[in-house]
């Protein structure tokens, strides 16, 4: 079920979030199809990314409508971007490390569909994804220390103080059973 619940978060946000703005407030979306409602963010473009087009979004999910109080979830973080020549699909090891402070913040093992790369002859676009559950991303976020990603071989970037507050209220309208 997880698997297909990651599917469906990708596909709805995606198609919408991936070139648009960063969200204001997260984003409620049901599919009554598959009886599951999508919660996710935009928190706006990666820092320092050199593509057209870049977002880092944060994705919950839960079976059915009626809105649900997490106490404790996997949260997905997906790094997306769109342009010409990116680097990621010619690295041999896909992976995302992160560390706030000097603490490394755990994430679920990696999977193989966690990167992935779609390419034409004028663009590509590709995506990471990383798993985290709710509750360290909670513990983290109240530490207030900067959180530096590295993707892959690229740089190490820097979450701002503006979007740790921003990835916080987020956690928080999940607590809040708002989505």
């Amino acid at each position: 079920m997880y698997g297909l619940t990651v599917a469906l978060a990708l596909s709805l946000t995606g198609q919408i979030q991936i070139l648009g703005k960063p969200s204001d407030k997260p984003d409620v979306k049901y599919d009554k199809f598959d009886d599951v409602t999508v919660i996710s963010t935009n928190l706006g473009k990666i820092p320092g990314d050199d593509g057209t087009e870049s977002r880092i979004l944060l994705i919950a999910s839960h079976e059915g409508k009626k809105p649900y109080k997490y106490k404790d979830a996997r949260v997905l973080i997906v790094f997306s971007r769109v342009g010409e020549n990116l680097k990621w699909k010619d690295d041999t090891i896909h992976e995302v490390r992160m560390v706030c402070g000097d603490d490394r913040i755990p994430l679920w093992p990696r999977l193989p569909e966690d990167y992935e790369s779609k390419s034409t002859d004028t663009f590509c676009v590709e995506s990471f994804s990383v798993r985290m559950n709710l509750k360290k991303v909670k513990e983290f976020l109240e530490k207030k220390r900067d959180w530096e990603i590295k993707i892959d071989f690229d740089d190490p970037f820097v979450l701002d103080a503006k979007t740790r507050k921003k990835m916080l209220e987020y956690v928080q309208f999940l607590e809040e059973g708002k989505g």
